[in-house]
């Protein structure tokens, strides 16, 4: 009990920006994947919080939606918006694949992932709005974290990782059968939540939006890494979000 306390501990302080009570040492990373699914949990019941405090406190819904929109990312401390953005500048340089890895690595920001990014944020921020505007929906917020991030740990251990990524290796170089079917199971079952929150749409076109961002970054780079997950678990949710406010 005490080690699978230590990884989500871990794990929440890994993923997120939220305090943790200690610092736990861990010996396997491979721990702190296994409860992405439940830190997506805990960024989701923040999330809904926020929607319900600005619902009772009769914020417009412009404001409202702005605030959504960037909550998570602040939550996360934008981490998986980084490997979004490296993804998309490694993908969108029209390069060979030996160059878009080099660019996957570059620090510096391109002009694609700059521009890539501004179109995400007026996006989510004009479906948090909708969203707003719909009502009664707030409860999709709780389980679209849970699915992103259910099917961006697939994304990370089920294709063949890229060298260079040392970090994708720690975390999913000791991934199992179980583990798949652990995050393949919550990613069922947030499915079902978001199926019944808001119509089959949403999980099925999700779901593909992160296949077709798998299958892009895996043709484009030659295998995955934790940028990746960053990527396919953006699109994912950015898909969701969209979905529920139509």
């Amino acid at each position: 009990m005490k080690k699978a306390m230590d990884s989500f501990i871990g794990a929440v302080g890994m993923f997120t920006r939220l305090p943790t009570p200690y610092a736990p040492l861990l010996s396997d990373s491979s721990g702190l994947l296994r409860c992405l699914p439940l830190v997506g949990g805990l960024v989701g019941l923040l999330w809904i919080g926020l929607y319900t405090l600005l619902e009772r406190l009769a914020v417009s819904a412009r404001l409202a939606g702005g605030l959504l929109c960037i909550f998570p990312l602040l939550i996360t401390g934008f981490m998986h918006m980084d490997g979004f953005m490296d993804v998309t500048d490694a993908l969108l340089s029209s390069r060979d694949a030996e160059k878009r890895r080099l660019i996957l690595k570059d620090p510096n920001t391109g002009a694609f992932s700059v521009c890539a990014l501004g179109c995400l944020l007026v996006m989510q921020t004009a479906a948090c709005t909708e969203l707003v505007h719909l009502g009664g929906r707030g409860i999709m917020l709780l389980w679209i974290p849970v699915f992103s991030r259910s099917l961006g740990a697939l994304a990370l251990i089920c294709p063949p990782l890229l060298e260079s990524s040392q970090l994708g290796r720690s975390f999913a170089g000791s991934a199992t059968g179980l583990d798949k079917l652990w995050y393949t199971g919550f990613a069922l079952l947030s499915g079902a939540a978001l199926w019944i929150g808001g119509g089959p749409t949403v999980p099925l076109i999700a779901a593909a939006a992160c296949g077709l961002a798998l299958w892009a970054a895996v043709r484009g780079l030659g295998g995955t890494s934790g940028d990746v997950t960053g990527f396919c678990l953006t699109l994912t949710e950015a898909a969701a979000l969209l979905l529920t406010a139509l």
